[in-house]
C-alpha cells in the first residue's frame, strides 16, 4: 500500500508539471521533468534543458546528454575558450517512464561508451545526427583541455519511476555497472571520476519537492555598522567568517547559483584573477583575507531582519563578488582549509532593497567598477524592465533574471526567457533572418553589443516582440499534432526536421502569415495574428521547408554534410529566404 501511495503521489506531480509545461507527450513530460529535477543545482531554463534531450530513434540508450565546463553549459565548441580551471562534468541520462527496472539499460551504456570514447570512430554508425554532433563536440573539449589537466567528472543515471530499493541488492545488475565503469576506464582519459546512480520515483518525487532557497541566515563575526538612509532604506556593513560566507553559499556540496545575479555569473573574468584569489585563501594565512578582497554585495528584500550577530536575509541576490565567492567554493570544499579558515574574514555590503529600478542600479554601477562588459548587464537596461511589465500585462512572465518567475511557481508555458526572445527576433523578426544562428547556440546571441543593439530596439514594439514568441509556441504545438500524420511519419527525415528546424518552420511560416518573402516588425504588430496560425498553415510550411532542405542539398552536396549540420548553417538561412520566392503569394 504505501508503495502505491507513493507512486499516486508522483503521478500526481506529473500531472501538474504536465499542465504547465508546452508538452504534451507523457514520455517527454517525463524526460523534462526528471533532467530538471537531476539538474536543479544547474539553474538550466527550459531551452537550456530542451538542448540536451536528444533521445529519439538510433540513440543508442542516451535520451539525455549535457556538458559542463567551469559550471556553464557548453553547446558549441567555440564557448570552450577562456575556461581553462575547475571541472568538465558530463551528464549522461537513461529515462524510462514505467514502474519496472530494466537490466539492458547498462548493457546499451555499455556498448554507447564503447563508441563515444574511441576517438578512432570517427563514423559512429548507427546513431543518430544530434547525438552525433554532442559525441563530437565532447571529445573536442576533451582534446582541447587534455594539456590543461582539467579534472573530468562522467554523472551517468538511470532515471525509472520503480523502486530503488528494488535494486539495491540485485548483483546482477551492479555486476553490469561495474563492467561499464570498466569500459570507460579503459578508454584511458586522466583525471577521469565515474558516477553511476539509480534514481527511482521516490528520489524524483523529493528532488521536486526541493526548491531554491531565497531566505537564509548569515553569521557575522560582529554586531553589524548598520546605516539608515533616508525614511525606509538601511544597509549593513560587515565581516564574515570565510567558513561561515561558504556555509551561505552552499548546500549539500554545491554553490547555490541562484543567488548569483545570472547576467554577472556568465563572466567569470579571466582565470588568473581566481587563480590568484584562491592562492590567497589557501597560502597567505597570515593575513586577514578581507585586507587582500574588495569583498561582497548582497541585495536582500525588506522583510530581512538582524538579531545579534545574525542577518536573517530574504529574497537573496549577491550581485558583486563572483569571483570571490566561486574562489572560496573552490578553496573551502577541500575539507583540511575549511576546518583551519576560522580567522579569517570576508568583508559584506548588505542592501536591504525591495524597489527594481534601485537594484538594477545598484547591479550595473558596483559591476560597473570592475572590468565586466555592459553585456553581461542586459537585464538591468530600462527596454528589459519595460518589456518585463508589458509581458505581465499581456499574461506572460519575461524572465531578465534567469529563472526569477519559475521560482516563483509561476506556469513553464507563460515564461519567456531571454533566450527564447532574442532567438524568435533573429528567426523572424531581423531583416536578415537567421533561425541557424538562433537554432546552433542560443546563449550567445546577445553578447556582443553590436547583436544586442539589433535585436532590442526601440524600432520593435513590444506586441512584436511578445508575437514573436507566441508565434514560435503555436508552430511547436501544431508540430505534436502533425508528426502523428501517417504521411509525415513516413518521411524517415521527419522526426529530426521537426526536432531540429522549429525556428525555420517559423521563420517560412511568418511568410505566410504576411504573404510577405522577408517581413519587417511592422508587419507583425497585429495580436490577431496568431489567431490565424491553425495546423494546415504549419503543415504547408513544413512541407515547403522540406523542399527547400531538398534544394539546398543538391547544391551543397559534401560527404560531411548532415541535417543537424543544415540546421546550424547560415547559408542555409539565406537560401529559405532565396527559395520562398515563388512559393510565397505576394501581397502588392
Amino acid at each position: 500500500m504505501a508503495n502505491k501511495n507513493k507512486n499516486v503521489i508522483l503521478e500526481e506531480i506529473l500531472k501538474q508539471y504536465k499542465d504547465n509545461l508546452s508538452k504534451t507527450d507523457d514520455s517527454k513530460i517525463f524526460e523534462y521533468f526528471a533532467a530538471e529535477q537531476l539538474l536543479k543545482d544547474e539553474n538550466l531554463d527550459e531551452e537550456e534543458l530542451e538542448t540536451g534531450l536528444i533521445g529519439d530513434s538510433n540513440d543508442n540508450g542516451i535520451d539525455g546528454f549535457y556538458i559542463f565546463l567551469d559550471g556553464e553549459l557548453i553547446n558549441q565548441a567555440e564557448e570552450i575558450k577562456g575556461k581553462r580551471n575547475g571541472l568538465l562534468r558530463v551528464y549522461f541520462h537513461q529515462y524510462k517512464n514505467q514502474y519496472k527496472i530494466e537490466e539492458d539499460v547498462v548493457l546499451k551504456f555499455n556498448n554507447a561508451f564503447k563508441d563515444m570514447l574511441d576517438f578512432d570512430n570517427t563514423e559512429l554508425k548507427g546513431w543518430n545526427n544530434s547525438l552525433k554532433d554532442k559525441i563530437g563536440l565532447l571529445r573536442d573539449i576533451i582534446l582541447k583541455t587534455a594539456s590543461y589537466g582539467i579534472n573530468i567528472e562522467f554523472i551517468i543515471n538511470h532515471i525509472s519511476k520503480a523502486n530503488s530499493k528494488d535494486i539495491e541488492d540485485n548483483a546482477s545488475y551492479w555486476s553490469k555497472v561495474e563492467n561499464l565503469k570498466k569500459t570507460i576506464g579503459e578508454s584511458n582519459i586522466s583525471r577521469l571520476d565515474i558516477k553511476y546512480n539509480f534514481i527511482g520515483g521516490e528520489e524524483l518525487k523529493n528532488l521536486s519537492y526541493k526548491k531554491p532557497e531565497y531566505s537564509i541566515d548569515l553569521v557575522l563575526k560582529d554586531s553589524p555598522l548598520t546605516l539608515e538612509f533616508g525614511d525606509n532604506n538601511i544597509g549593513y556593513i560587515a565581516l564574515v567568517s570565510l567558513k561561515n560566507y561558504y556555509d551561505f553559499i552552499v548546500d549539500n556540496g554545491n554553490i547555490r547559483k541562484y543567488l548569483f545575479d545570472s547576467n554577472v555569473r556568465d563572466y567569470q573574468n579571466s582565470t588568473t584573477v581566481n587563480s590568484e584569489i584562491e592562492e590567497s585563501i589557501k597560502e597567505d594565512t597570515g593575513i586577514d583575507f578581507w585586507w587582500l578582497n574588495n569583498g561582497i554585495t548582497i541585495i536582500a528584500g525588506k522583510d530581512s531582519s538582524q538579531i545579534g550577530k545574525r542577518l536573517s536575509l530574504k529574497n537573496i541576490q549577491i550581485v558583486n563578488g563572483l569571483q570571490t565567492s566561486y574562489s572560496i567554493y573552490n578553496s573551502l570544499k577541500e575539507s583540511d582549509i575549511y576546518n583551519t579558515c576560522d580567522d579569517r574574514s570576508l568583508f559584506v555590503k548588505i542592501i536591504i532593497c525591495d524597489q527594481k529600478p534601485i537594484i538594477d542600479k545598484i547591479i550595473r554601477t558596483t559591476n560597473s567598477q570592475n572590468t565586466i562588459p555592459s553585456s553581461v548587464l542586459r537585464a538591468t537596461d530600462n527596454i528589459q524592465r519595460d518589456m518585463e511589465q508589458y509581458f505581465e500585462s499581456k499574461g506572460y512572465y519575461y524572465d531578465r533574471r534567469k529563472n526569477y518567475y519559475k521560482n516563483l511557481g509561476k506556469p513553464i508555458d507563460k515564461i519567456v526567457s531571454i533566450n527564447l526572445l532574442s532567438q524568435c527576433i533573429i528567426s523572424l523578426i531581423l531583416p536578415e533572418k537567421n533561425p541557424s544562428r538562433a537554432r546552433s547556440n542560443p546563449t550567445v546571441l546577445i553578447k556582443k553589443d553590436e547583436d544586442y543593439r539589433n535585436i532590442f530596439s526601440d524600432s520593435i514594439s513590444f506586441q512584436v516582440y511578445l508575437n514573436s514568441v507566441l508565434i514560435y509556441k503555436k508552430v511547436e504545438k501544431e508540430l505534436k499534432t502533425i508528426i502523428l500524420d501517417k504521411n509525415f511519419k513516413d518521411n524517415p527525415k521527419m522526426e529530426e526536421i521537426i526536432k531540429l528546424f522549429k525556428f525555420h518552420i517559423a521563420r517560412v511560416l511568418v511568410s505566410k502569415l504576411t504573404s510577405n518573402i522577408n517581413p519587417i516588425s511592422k508587419d507583425l504588430e497585429d495580436e490577431r495574428l496568431i489567431e490565424r496560425i491553425d495546423t494546415n498553415m504549419v503543415r504547408d510550411s513544413v512541407n515547403i521547408l522540406i523542399n527547400i532542405i531538398e534544394e539546398y542539398e543538391k547544391y551543397n552536396k559534401t560527404s560531411s554534410q548532415t541535417i543537424v549540420n543544415i540546421s546550424k548553417q547560415t547559408e542555409f538561412s539565406k537560401f529559405i529566404t532565396t527559395g520562398l520566392d515563388g512559393r510565397i503569394h505576394k501581397v502588392t
